[in-house]
């Protein structure tokens, strides 16, 4: 699983290499097409891969130390004119079988006045914990390992939904100024009616009548002719950011088609997977198991063979031991026995010390989790209600979206009859040009509502998907 993500990383980074940029021509890209590139020039996802990368790189180093562990040493190394002694040593750690150690010393002494060396103080020993905090705490350590590369994973993907939703954004500014421009263009052709209708009414260019829908008309014209270069400036910086070679033709913007996901919301997006409702529940999981993997007390036991003990006079002795600490208080108790005839000396060893602060501040700090535990439960509620404040607000824009959807398509079809029988008219002789120019403004102007009215169900439905978790 884990080389698979490498992959994955590996792939965003060849993506960006590369660039994306293709050479299709405005008449034959595709939205898709539009979308990765404009995607592919945001720098933040890369940023993100980085980070996503990081992660992974920091669980391997976590598997790795909590993993099986090996430490050698040569010990303290000591020389003089006739004598060299050390004490190398060989440590097996393994911090997921509750901590346990494994440690050999082997003490070397050699003298070159006697031309011989000695083997005496051997230490074998063994170290682990009975019971304890040790193997639920690496367990937490790892979960918490896991979680921050699924989080990285989301804010990689997370921000890849966020572009794509400034995309659709900026394409629906393109279309509302698109929408506006047909407006002014509208305006204007009433205007120009209005001047030909004081034309065949007999008023002369002179006339104050005249002069003044003169002035209005030139007014619309410049309204125009602004609206369709502040179009034009945002259609080329769009068309650039998709890597189009050339600007986007304004005649392709009333054929694309937007597809939204028809489907009912509260189904689609479950409570369990609201962003908010996921992090709450995951935080209290692990606060409680937090609590359950705190135990009163400690308990961990050790034992050591010793060859050639010199306190034993060279006898080969066995050290056991065990120790308890909790509520303040510890206790540890060991004996060593000689493994020999002559020796019978078994000398014990024993240690009680007690903090009565260190039982104040648990109990402090036992208080404090109480409360951590509180709220944690009281966020699990606020996240379950901004679940259901969150879908039924997308529910109802949905449900808004699709009347006015209805309604823009109703429109459309009148207007596109008007612009049907205001084209015969005219080629009759019984319509202007002005106005048969204005019919088709008009259905361009509903068919250009109909596609923002698309967009802003796509939009609807990618910011509601954004809130809601997408891993199995």
């Amino acid at each position: 699983m884990r080389d698979k993500r490498f992959i994955i990383v590996n792939l965003i980074f060849a993506f960006f290499a590369i660039g994306v940029f293709c050479s299709e021509s405005v008449d034959s890209i595709s939205l898709e097409s539009m979308l990765s590139n404009y995607i592919a020039q945001d720098s933040q996802i890369k940023n993100l891969a980085l980070k996503y990368q990081q992660t992974l790189l920091s669980q391997k180093k976590s598997d790795v130390q909590n993993g099986f562990n090996v430490k050698l040493s040569t010990g303290q190394i000591s020389v003089r004119t006739d004598v060299f002694n050390m004490e190398p040593s060989l440590e097996l750690s393994f911090p997921n079988l509750n901590g346990t150690r494994f440690l050999a010393k082997v003490p070397l002494d050699f003298s070159k006045k006697n031309d011989k060396s000695s083997l005496s103080g051997v230490d074998l020993g063994v170290k682990t914990e009975l019971w304890g905090n040790t193997k639920s705490n690496l367990e937490l350590s790892e979960k918490r390992t896991e979680r921050s590369v699924l989080l990285a994973k989301r804010a990689l993907e997370n921000q890849i939904l966020n572009i794509e939703i400034e995309f659709y954004k900026t394409l629906k500014s393109i279309y509302s100024n698109y929408s506006s421009l047909l407006s002014s263009e509208n305006s204007l052709y009433e205007e120009k009616i209005d001047l030909e209708l004081l034309q065949t009414q007999g008023y002369s260019a002179n006339s104050v009548k005249y002069r003044i829908a003169q002035l209005e008309f030139g007014d619309v014209q410049r309204d125009v002719e602004q609206k369709k270069r502040d179009l034009e400036q945002s259609i080329v910086e769009f068309s650039s950011k998709c890597g189009l070679q050339n600007p986007l033709q304004l005649s392709l913007l009333a054929n694309v088609e937007f597809a939204f996901v028809d489907e009912d919301f509260a189904s689609l997006y479950p409570m369990q997977k609201f962003d908010d409702v996921e992090q709450a529940e995951w935080d209290l999981n692990m606060l409680q198991s937090q609590i359950l993997a705190e135990k009163a007390f400690n308990i961990s036991m050790d034992a050591n063979y010793i060859l050639n003990d010199s306190s034993y006079n060279n006898a080969d002795t066995v050290k056991t031991g065990v120790s308890l600490s909790g509520k303040g208080a510890e206790f540890s108790a060991g004996v060593k026995i000689p493994i020999s005839k002559e020796e019978k000396n078994v000398s014990t060893q024993l240690l009680l010390t007690w903090n009565p602060t260190d039982l104040k501040t648990e109990k402090i700090e036992n208080q404090n989790t109480d409360l951590d535990l509180q709220m944690a439960v009281l966020r699990c509620e606020n996240a379950k209600t901004s679940y259901k404040e969150m879908i039924e607000d997308a529910i109802l824009t949905k449900e808004n979206l699709l009347w006015q959807q209805k309604m823009n398509l109703e429109e459309k079809v009148l207007y596109q009859e008007l612009a049907d029988d205001m084209e015969t008219w005219f080629k009759r002789g019984y319509a202007t040009d002005s106005e048969n120019r204005m019919s088709q403004v008009k259905l361009q102007n509903a068919l250009i509502q109909c596609k923002i009215n698309e967009i802003d169900l796509l939009l609807n439905d990618l910011q509601t998907k954004i809130r809601f978790v997408r891993e199995e």
